[in-house]
């Protein structure tokens, strides 16, 4: 998960998020949102903040990840 090209509030940081994802057609993910600004911001229902990206997860890391 991370901050879209086209994400309708561009003053807010999206903090990068592994999630699995399942497949299913709704499935609750928490990300973080920070404000980069000293400005209040509004986010609006059904705004586009970020994206899911694929990416594939190697046995290496997991062995670097757990040492």
């Amino acid at each position: 998960m991370q901050e879209c090209d086209d994400c309708a509030i561009p003053l807010i940081d999206v903090t990068p998020t592994v999630i699995q994802y399942t497949g299913q057609k709704r499935q609750q993910v928490r990300i973080i949102i920070s404000n980069v600004t000293t400005n209040p911001v509004v986010i609006r229902p059904h705004a586009f903040i970020c994206e899911i990206q694929p990416a594939t997860v190697t046995d290496e890391v997991f062995e670097k990840f757990h040492e």
